[in-house]
């Protein structure tokens, strides 16, 4: 996990066209920063349940039969 939470927060830190990277671990466990830009760069980290826009992707991915953890961060 320490690792996952590394790539994602460093991901949104050296790129400034993205502005938030999601990692899920398992179905109910995902890592998400996101960045926010006013005098200074500031990077929110969130760790647990997805919320229920992330949930809906989790149940495509299901679906889809993708492995867990997802192995591609996700950007926006």
């Amino acid at each position: 996990m320490k690792k996952s939470l590394g790539n994602v927060v460093s991901m949104v830190y050296e790129n400034k066209n993205i502005k938030s990277a999601i990692k899920y671990l398992r179905p109910d466990f995902r890592i998400k920063a996101t960045a926010r830009f006013s005098d200074h760069k500031e990077i929110i980290v969130n760790i647990g349940k997805p919320n229920f826009k992330e949930r809906k992707f989790v149940k495509e991915c299901l679906a889809a039969g993708e492995p867990f953890p997802i192995k591609k961060i996700q950007t926006v």
